[in-house]
C-alpha cells in the first residue's frame, strides 16, 4: 500500500458542508451561535489575496455570518505530526485574511483557528498560544498574541466522537488510522457512519475506502477494511466490489513492466480515446450531480468502482 494519505481524506471530507458544519459546531459554534447560523457556512479558502502565501495555503477555511452580520472565519489545519511552528503559520494565514477583509470591507472578521491532530505523539506536545512561547508571557502577549484550538483526536474517546454527527466518521477514522484499535463494538459506530454516507452519498463511502487503501500498514488497512465491511452491512456490494478490485490491482503491481505495458496497449487498442473521455464525463455527472448509486454508474458506463472514485477526487 502507498504512503498514508491523511490530508487528502481530511480535505475531501471537509468539502461536504454538513461535515464542516458539525465539526465547527462541536468545537466552537455551539458556544457562540444558533443552529440556523451554522447553515450560512461558505467555503472561502480557495481565494487568497496574498499571492506569496499560495505555497503555504491553509487547509480549510469557511466563513459564517453571525447575528448582527458579523463575519467569522472558521479555519482548520490538519496535522498527523506535531509542528512547533503552528503559531507562526496561523499568524501568517490570519494576517493574510485580515488584510483581505480590511481592503474589501473596511472591517475585520472574528477568526477562529483550529488544529485537527491525530499523530503518534499523544497528547499534542506544543502550546496552543503564541503568548506561551515568550520568555515573559505576560509582557510578550501584550505586544503580539494568537491562540488556536487544538482538536486532539488522540485524547477524545470514541464514545464521545460518535455523538459528533456527520463529522464523526472522519474523526474516528483519522484517529485510528495507525492502529485500527476501535474502542467500541461495531454496533456503536454503525448508525452514525451509515447516516453520514446516506446524507453525503456513496461518493463519500468510496472516499473512506480509498483512505483505508492508502494506509501505510497492510495489517492496519486490513483491520480497517474489515471494520468498514462490518458497519456498512447495507452497502455490501459496493464495499466487496472495491475490495475485489483492490486485490486485483495488487496482483497487477507484481507484474513486470513489460507485461503491464502489453496489457495496457491491448486495452487501448479496443477503445478509442474519445469514447473513454465520454464515458468518464458521463460517470462523473451521474456521481457528482445526479448522485446516482455507484452500482448503477458502473453498470451504465462499464467503469470500475475504483475508476469512479478517481473521478470524484
Amino acid at each position: 500500500m502507498a504512503q498514508s494519505k491523511f490530508d487528502p481524506f481530511f480535505s475531501r471530507s471537509m468539502e461536504f458542508i454538513p461535515i464542516a458544519q458539525d465539526l465547527f459546531w462541536h468545537y466552537h459554534l455551539a458556544n457562540t451561535a444558533t443552529g440556523e447560523i451554522v447553515e450560512t457556512l461558505v467555503r472561502v479558502d480557495r481565494t487568497n489575496t496574498n499571492k506569496s502565501l499560495e505555497k503555504h495555503h491553509r487547509d480549510i477555511a469557511y466563513a459564517v455570518t453571525m447575528q448582527g452580520g458579523q463575519k467569522h472565519l472558521m479555519c482548520v489545519e490538519h496535522q498527523s505530526e506535531p509542528d512547533i511552528t503552528m503559531p507562526a503559520r496561523f499568524l501568517e494565514y490570519s494576517g493574510g485574511d485580515l488584510k483581505g477583509y480590511l481592503s474589501k470591507y473596511q472591517e475585520i472578521p472574528f477568526i477562529a483557528n483550529m488544529l485537527l491532530y491525530n499523530g503518534n505523539t499523544s497528547p499534542y506536545p506544543y502550546h496552543d498560544t503564541l503568548q506561551a512561547y515568550y520568555p515573559d508571557p505576560a509582557v510578550g502577549g501584550r505586544e503580539l498574541n494568537l491562540r488556536f484550538h487544538i482538536i486532539d483526536l488522540t485524547q477524545i474517546g470514541d464514545e464521545k466522537l460518535v455523538t459528533h454527527g456527520y463529522c464523526a466518521p472522519m474523526e474516528i477514522l483519522l484517529k485510528h488510522g495507525r492502529s485500527a484499535n476501535f474502542e467500541l463494538a461495531a454496533d456503536a459506530y454503525r448508525e452514525v457512519f451509515q447516516a453520514c454516507v446516506a446524507a453525503m452519498g456513496d461518493v463519500y463511502l468510496l472516499s473512506i475506502l480509498d483512505y483505508v487503501a492508502s494506509l501505510h500498514s497492510k495489517k492496519v488497512g486490513k483491520k480497517m477494511y474489515d471494520f468498514i465491511k462490518e458497519i456498512f452491512d447495507n452497502k455490501n456490494n459496493t464495499v466487496m466490489t472495491y475490495g475485489d478490485e483492490l486485490r486485483e490491482e495488487g496482483k497487477q503491481e507484481g507484474m513486470t513492466i513489460g507485461e503491464e505495458k502489453g496489457r495496457q496497449e491491448g486495452r487501448q487498442e479496443g477503445m478509442a480515446m474519445g469514447e473513454e473521455k465520454v464515458r468518464k464525463a458521463v460517470a462523473k455527472n451521474m456521481l457528482c450531480n445526479l448522485r446516482l448509486d455507484v452500482d448503477v454508474i458502473t453498470k451504465a458506463t462499464g467503469l470500475s468502482t475504483r475508476e469512479v472514485i478517481r473521478l470524484a477526487s
